[in-house]
């Protein structure tokens, strides 16, 4: 009876052991892509900005590097390069095709179609103080232009109806804005009083 299990926890040590093995082989092989990529992009154009972060994304099917630094040496100026590039190992040139500032903390990066255009604008909700910032850029040619920029007290973006709430806790209003595609430009649609 010891034999029988002493041989059944060996043999679950070793499966355990072998679980551990294959979550390390898979879990982190495709990180190390990006990692390498980052890499290259510092060798290469780190010369640029003393960058301090660095995101990868993919954007209506481009890559894209996002470099973030500070503006003189500022905390409070976080600026971001951003950067489309072809294959993993950059080997061919990176385009840059955005540049500007992202307040003073960036909370969130996101992709969606906002303008209901069937491709997808680059979304930074960033913190200024106490006030979020939202910029939306839209690719225009070979570059990002910004398409909105607007702050408040929260900001939430609805999936569904791709509406952008803007509350200002102060005046107690949530402004609602959509994408009005005769004017090319997001449009206030709506104001609504909040309770809380």
């Amino acid at each position: 009876m010891q034999l029988l299990l002493a041989v059944s926890n060996r043999r679950r040590v070793i499966v355990c052991g072998l679980a551990f093995i294959w979550l390390l082989a898979c879990g982190f092989s495709f990180p190390q892509g990006n990692v390498d990529t980052i890499e290259r992009f510092k060798t290469l154009y780190g010369n640029l900005r003393d960058y301090k972060e660095f995101h990868l994304l993919t954007l209506n099917g481009h890559k894209c590097i996002l470099a973030f630094w500070y503006e003189d040496n500022s905390p409070l100026q976080l600026s971001v390069q951003v950067f489309k590039y072809t294959d993993d190992k950059l080997e061919e040139p990176v385009l840059k095709i955005y540049e500007g500032s992202v307040a003073e903390e960036v909370i969130k990066i996101a992709t969606a179609d906002l303008l209901g255009s069937g491709h997808d604008q680059l979304i930074f909700l960033s913190r200024a103080g106490q006030i979020q910032m939202l910029r939306v850029l839209a690719e225009k040619g070979n570059s990002l232009v910004p398409v909105l920029e607007t702050g408040g007290t929260e900001i939430t973006i609805i999936k569904s109806t791709r509406e952008i709430w803007v509350k200002s806790k102060t005046a107690g209003e949530v402004d609602i804005f959509c994408w009005d595609a005769k004017s090319s430009k997001f449009s206030k649609v709506r104001t609504e009083k909040v309770i809380l």
